[in-house]
């Protein structure tokens, strides 16, 4: 495969590098090698600062000496998505119109580089970008990271941490409760006051990881009025069943709005924070549910006896659990007039409940406009999320029970999944 770094000068022109290996360095020169060929304008050297947008994708590999980004006349953004990454040290220079966007599945390594700048560095509107900090570098910087989203990764070298506190705006990391010795602590932009992270340490790294909300992959088939449709074929206005629980009856709601994006598992996170789908097997539950296998976000709830439970809390290894085979998948939401419960693949689970991270997904389709506060689970919840362990562990070990009946279909799903890999191979 052939990676790719693209340079749009100001004018519209674009002067392309491709590198065979996939590897390509500007170097502190700030000439640009390892590259196979390159096309277009002359590539941004240390005498003449990069204007315009710059595209790193590709899973290409770039780091960076000696380069500036904009000037004070003319602006630039450089964008690194799609498994590339670039990794700055302090000689580079980012103009205060200029700026870092890291896309899906793109990471910025910070080694050593430092700014005083809010906006400089921001994550893109979709999220699913992961940045990392050297170590020595202090987590204040974190306080310069703008557009912080879903699915978003902070990597702090050389710092052990499992957890933080949250006061008046600031965070201070923290290791078994007690604040970690030394500077720790940090701030966000205004606009992201209040980020929820979960956090790990793992061979020396922190990763600070904003939370996955609940969704479905793509092949879903969610009840509607016209029958079982798949998830991503939904649109603005189709009518799905929706279970009404204390009337014991089922009706159909409109749905007000569909959203898709793409996620990255970062696989040196311990599962339930990695972002690995969670597979429920055929018959998991009960005989016909599902009738065939779910996949969806860990977060994601399904609904017994009146109550919602994540299904993360179900995962037993067996019948119910992550599958590793899918490092990065497309998810999609499905919003009813109200938060409801809803069937997919004979499951009941549960639509979207927009907790103020709407903005964060593509749309396509009909596009509507919806204003008003983010919900919550105490006010907007169709039922009671219960997650108390005299709830949840009954229905663990019912389910787990049963797993024995359904393990070979696990295995022969995974004797699927390794024939499918032979064939990817031939």
């Amino acid at each position: 495969m052939v990676a790719s770094v693209i340079f749009t000068p100001t004018g519209g022109d674009q002067a392309l590098l491709a590198a065979q290996d996939g590897i390509i360095t500007i170097d502190n020169s700030g000439k640009i090698s390892g590259a196979a060929f390159y096309t277009g304008l002359p590539v941004p050297d240390a005498s003449k600062a990069t204007t315009g947008s710059v595209l790193i994708d590709n899973s290409s590999i770039v780091s960076a000496s000696n380069w500036t980004i904009g000037n004070s006349s003319e602006s630039a953004s450089v964008k690194i998505s799609d498994g590339a990454s670039l990794s700055l040290d302090n000689t580079v220079t980012v103009s205060s119109n200029s700026k870092i966007i890291i896309g899906n599945g793109g990471t910025v390594v910070l080694g050593g580089y430092a700014t005083t700048t809010v906006g400089l560095i921001q994550f893109d509107e979709g999220g699913g970008g992961t940045i990392e900090i050297a170590a020595g570098t202090t987590p204040s910087i974190i306080g310069y990271i703008t557009n912080i989203k879903e699915n978003d990764t902070i990597i702090l070298n050389g710092l052990s941490a499992d957890g933080y506190t949250y006061v008046n705006g600031v965070y201070t990391l923290t290791s078994q409760g007690q604040p970690i010795s030394g500077t720790s602590s940090f701030q966000l932009p205004e606009a992201n006051e209040g980020t929820t992270f979960t956090v790990s340490t793992i061979n020396g790294k922190t990763y600070l990881r904003t939370l996955v909300v609940v969704c479905f992959l793509r092949g879903s088939m969610v009840r509607t009025a016209q029958g079982e449709v798949a998830v991503e074929d939904i649109c603005i206005g189709d009518e799905v069943t929706v279970y009404d629980w204390q009337a014991q009856a089922e009706v159909n709601r409109p749905v007000v709005w569909v959203g898709t994006k793409k996620a990255f598992v970062c696989p040196g996170l311990p599962d339930d924070k990695a972002g690995y789908p969670v597979r429920v097997l055929k018959n998991a539950i009960s005989d016909g549910v599902p009738y065939e296998d779910l996949l969806i976000t860990a977060e994601h709830c399904l609904f017994f006896d009146g109550k919602f439970v994540p299904v993360r809390m179900l995962v037993n290894g067996r019948s119910i659990f992550y599958d590793k085979s899918i490092t990065s998948y497309d998810y999609y939401h499905v919003e009813t007039e109200q938060h409801s419960v809803i069937t997919a693949n004979g499951v009941l689970t549960e639509s979207y409940l927009d907790t103020g991270n709407r903005r964060s997904f593509a749309q396509s389709g009909n596009v509507v406009a919806l204003g008003g506060r983010a919900k919550t689970w105490a006010e907007d919840g169709n039922a009671p999320l219960d997650v108390r362990r005299e709830f949840v562990e009954p229905l663990f070990h019912q389910f787990d029970a049963r797993a024995s009946k359904v393990e070979g279909s696990k295995n022969r799903w995974l004797m699927r999944l390794a024939r499918d890999f032979r064939l990817l191979a031939i």
